[in-house]
């Protein structure tokens, strides 16, 4: 299992280094680039391509590995969690810290950027569930989530719809992905920006716009609330 490999001592530069002490002592931020990197090892994937967040109860608690599941679905692939958690399998979650991966380079059909996952969490404990999609970016080795809140709400349909209009990450600070050609408008109702695929936060010339709530409309008519963050 991942996490009896968590568990090995791993040599480097002559010291034997423990990994479970590692994330013990290392910040929030250290310990997921460590997970990463030690996942990203044993998936064994030749170019792996993490996708990768927390996950937390709605009272702030992190579920426990017996209590959640989670799967993410693809084309009709779907990576299951605990079932595909072994080596090379797809799936890890590491329930001290609450950070979950999926790593995109064993769904069959291949990834490609501007692909569409979608990702269910369920806890069996609490009866609280979570539901997204997320637009693949193969830009870069690994794409993170941020976090994933649970709720009493539960999952309500696990179909994509292929006309449905998404954007990932909602709120954003850099930049979102956008699955249809759209125009940006304020809450104002002034024409920000046409984009296809991807919003920085800037107008029709380059400028960065304020943070806010901006309104995503396809020419057919349907829109979506995107938030700004700064």
């Amino acid at each position: 299992m991942l996490e009896d490999m968590f568990s090995i001592n791993m040599k480097k530069k002559g010291r034997r280094v423990d990994i479970q002490k590692l994330l013990q002592g290392a910040n929030m931020r250290f310990k997921l680039l460590l997970v990463l990197l030690i996942t990203g090892c044993i998936f064994g994937q030749g170019s792996p391509h993490a996708i990768y967040g927390l996950v937390q109860n709605s009272d702030i608690t992190i579920p426990t590995d017996v209590c959640l599941s989670f799967e993410a679905i693809y084309k009709g692939d779907t990576l299951n969690y605990p079932e595909d958690s072994d080596p090379g399998d797809g799936t890890y979650y590491k329930d001290d810290i609450g950070i979950w991966v999926i790593e995109a380079g064993t769904f069959s059909p291949t990834l490609m950027t501007g692909d569409i996952i979608h990702i269910c969490f369920n806890n069996i404990c609490n009866s609280e569930s979570n539901e997204f999609d997320i637009v693949i970016d193969l830009t870069g080795p690994e794409q993170d989530c941020g976090l994933v809140i649970l709720s009493s709400m539960g999952i309500v349909n696990k179909e994509i719809i292929d006309d449905e209009l998404l954007i990932y990450p909602n709120p954003f600070n850099d930049r979102c992905y956008i699955n249809k050609q759209v125009k940006i408008y304020s809450v104002m109702g002034e024409l920000i920006d046409e984009v296809s695929d991807s919003w920085d936060g800037t107008d029709a010339n380059g400028n960065s716009v304020p943070s806010g709530v901006y309104i995503v409309r396809l020419d057919e008519g349907a829109t979506a609330n995107v938030l700004l963050l700064k």
